[in-house]
């Protein structure tokens, strides 16, 4: 993950360096403009994409919803909201206390998904 935020930190960093290249002083440098023209297109193109992402990040976490994809070839789907349950809780108390709302089935087979709230 930190390496992710450093990559996305050096990013913009150039990202910013080529829109104000053309400004800065010293001699003419030929790839100036193209470069800054590029960066702010860039700009511009991530700017269009924010409402989606935003889109995105309210029905996630608005909903508190987590949605899980298990995959069991011998469909004994079995999921709870902690390990320890498997262990503690016999077959038949499982059937109350599972923890999710919901199960679905996938369009492959021998797959499911777990609604959790």
């Amino acid at each position: 993950m930190i390496a992710h935020a450093v990559g996305l930190i050096v990013t913009v960093a150039v990202i910013i360096f080529c829109t104000l290249l053309p400004f800065l002083p010293g001699g003419y440098d030929p790839l100036a403009v193209p470069m800054s023209a590029m960066a702010q297109t860039f700009g511009r193109v991530g700017l269009l994409l924010v409402p989606i992402g935003v889109m995105w990040f309210a029905s996630r976490y608005s909903t508190g919803l987590a949605r899980i994809v298990m995959f069991n070839p011998r469909d004994e789907h079995e999921m709870t909201s902690h390990d320890s349950d498997l262990l503690r809780r016999s077959p038949e108390q499982l059937q109350f206390r599972r923890g999710y709302y919901a199960v679905h089935d996938a369009p492959q087979p021998h797959w499911k998904y777990f609604w959790f709230d």
